[in-house]
């Protein structure tokens, strides 16, 4: 078991609030029983795809419906796609990678919006915005904080 894999059992485990000692550690959608259920549950929490790709090497298979929408045979339902994100790793990630696409596409276009509404209201975006409350200062006095230190600590490890 890698040590990724070792760090999602030991979350689902503190999730249930079970203790690690009293635990294997293996695939728990190779076990049988109560515990190991609440495990392959929590593990889904913890870790979706960890948990999709448990499943899988444990034998789980997707339903025939699930099989045949994936396949464009049928219509994809949402008990078709719950079997395939809990037991198709690449489903899930091309899920994920589709989802993760969307909202970047979508914060673009809010990008975009906003751009727009600021050079029809006469303000010049490429210029830095003046904090309009204490709380939009100390968020811009903090993020200004970080890139100091992350650029100290560039010039510290280029130094060493």
């Amino acid at each position: 078991m890698t040590n990724d894999e070792l760090q999602v059992l030991l979350e689902a485990a503190q999730a249930l609030n079970l203790r690690p000692a009293e635990l294997k550690a293996v695939n728990p959608f190779t076990q049988q029983g109560k515990v190991a259920e609440s495990l392959q549950i929590a593990a889904q929490s913890v870790n979706p795809l960890q948990a999709a790709k448990w499943a899988k090497e444990a034998g789980q298979e997707a339903s025939l419906e699930a099989a045949a929408a994936l396949a464009g045979v049928i219509e994809m339902t949402a008990d078709a796609h719950k079997s395939l994100m809990e037991s198709d790793p690449d489903y899930l990630v091309g899920v994920q990678e589709a989802q993760a696409r969307r909202e970047a596409e979508l914060l673009q276009r809010w990008e975009a919006e906003v751009e727009e509404k600021e050079r029809a209201r006469g303000i010049d975006s490429s210029k830095p915005r003046q904090p309009r409350n204490w709380q939009e200062r100390w968020a811009m006095e903090q993020a200004a904080l970080k890139e100091r230190e992350a650029a100290a600590r560039r010039q510290v490890q280029g130094a060493g």
